[in-house]
C-alpha cells in the first residue's frame, strides 16, 4: 500500500476534462433536439402546403379550425414520436449486440 501514488493535480485536470465533455455533450444534444423539432415543424408545414386546396375547401364550407389543422398536427406528433422511438431504440442492448464493439461506443463489460 505504501507504493500507491495519488496525484491530486492530475485528478483535478481529469475531472475538469470530464466536466467539459459532459457540458459539450449536453450542448450538442440540445442542438440536435432543436434541429429535430425544426425538421418536424417543416414537415408539418410542407404537409399543410401540399393539402392547401383541401384545407381551403374545408374552410369555405365552414369546418372548425381544429378540424382543418388537426390532422396535420397529429401527423407531426406521429412523425416526432416515431423519430423519438427510433432514437430511443438504437442504443438498446438488442440493437447494440448486432454490431461489433469497435463500431459503437459502449461501456466495457
Amino acid at each position: 500500500m505504501s507504493d500507491t501514488r495519488y496525484d491530486r493535480g492530475w485528478l483535478a485536470r481529469l475531472v475538469g476534462i470530464v466536466t467539459t465533455a459532459r457540458v459539450a455533450g449536453g450542448l450538442v444534444a440540445a442542438l440536435l433536439m432543436l434541429g429535430a423539432a425544426l425538421t418536424a415543424a417543416a414537415v408539418v408545414k410542407l404537409s399543410l402546403h401540399a393539402r392547401r386546396d383541401e384545407l381551403e375547401i374545408m374552410q369555405l364550407v365552414g369546418a372548425p379550425f381544429s378540424y382543418v389543422r388537426g390532422p396535420a398536427i397529429v401527423e407531426g406528433l406521429l412523425l416526432g414520436g416515431l423519430g423519438a422511438g427510433i432514437v430511443a431504440w438504437l442504443p438498446s442492448p438488442c440493437c447494440l449486440s448486432r454490431w461489433p464493439r469497435a463500431w459503437v461506443l459502449t461501456s466495457p463489460g
